[in-house]
C-alpha cells in the first residue's frame, strides 16, 4: 500500500521550492499531477528536481519566456535521471552543503529570535526517541501556526499557494502543511523527523 501522505509531501514540496525559490505559481492541473506523481513514483531525487526546476528557469528567464506547467521541467527532469542512471551511481543525491548534524547545529547556535520561547522544546527533539517525535513537532507546530495565524505574509502565500491547487486538494490538512513548510523556511528550522 502506498503512503499517500508521502505522495503529498514530496509533491508539495516541489510546488513549494517552485513558488518560493522563483516566484512562479500557475494552476496546477491534473498533468501537473501527473508529472509530479511520475517523479514520486520513479523515487527521482527531489535534489535532482530542484537542480531541474533551477535550471529551466534561468534558461527560460533569459528568452523572455514564461513557465506555465511541470511539464515545463519534463525533459529536464529526464535528462538528469538518465545521466545520473548511465553513470551508475549508487550513492544517494546528497546536498553535500549540509548534512542533518550540521544543520541541526547551525539552526541551535542561531536560534531565531522570532520562536526563541520554543527553543527549548527544540532542544529536547535532539534526544527523543522515534515514538515521541511526531507528538513534539505537532506540538511544537501548533504554538508556531497559532502565534503566526495573523501574519499577512503566510496568509497571502497559502492563499495564493490553495487558489493555485484543484478544488479536491483544497484540504485543512494541505493549508498546514503548506503553513508548517513556510514556517520551516522563514526560521531555518531543520527537518527533526
Amino acid at each position: 500500500m502506498k503512503n499517500f501522505a508521502a505522495d503529498q509531501d514530496y509533491i508539495f514540496e516541489v510546488i513549494d521550492y517552485l513558488l518560493n525559490n522563483h516566484n512562479i505559481n500557475f494552476f496546477i492541473t491534473s498533468k501537473d499531477f501527473d508529472v509530479l506523481y511520475g517523479w514520486w513514483e520513479k523515487r527521482v531525487p527531489q535534489v535532482l528536481i530542484k537542480k531541474s526546476i533551477d535550471k529551466v528557469c534561468k534558461r527560460r528567464e533569459s528568452r523572455g519566456k514564461q513557465i506555465d506547467s511541470f511539464m515545463n521541467f519534463s525533459y529536464e527532469v529526464r535528462k538528469n535521471l538518465s545521466y545520473k542512471l548511465d553513470l551508475n551511481i549508487n550513492t544517494a543525491w546528497v546536498d553535500k552543503t549540509s548534512c542533518p548534524d550540521d544543520k541541526h547545529e547551525r539552526f541551535f547556535e542561531n536560534f531565531p529570535e522570532g520562536i526563541k520561547e520554543l527553543e527549548d522544546e527544540f532542544r529536547m527533539l535532539k534526544d527523543a526517541t522515534e515514538e515521541n517525535i511526531a507528538g513534539m513537532l505537532k506540538n511544537i507546530y501548533d504554538r508556531l501556526i497559532s502565534k503566526y495565524k495573523d501574519d499577512d505574509e503566510m496568509n497571502i502565500k497559502t492563499e495564493i499557494f490553495m487558489g493555485n491547487l484543484p478544488s479536491p486538494m483544497r484540504k485543512p490538512e494541505i493549508v498546514l502543511k503548506f503553513k508548517i513548510n513556510y514556517l520551516n523556511r522563514r526560521f531555518n528550522i531543520p527537518d527533526f523527523e
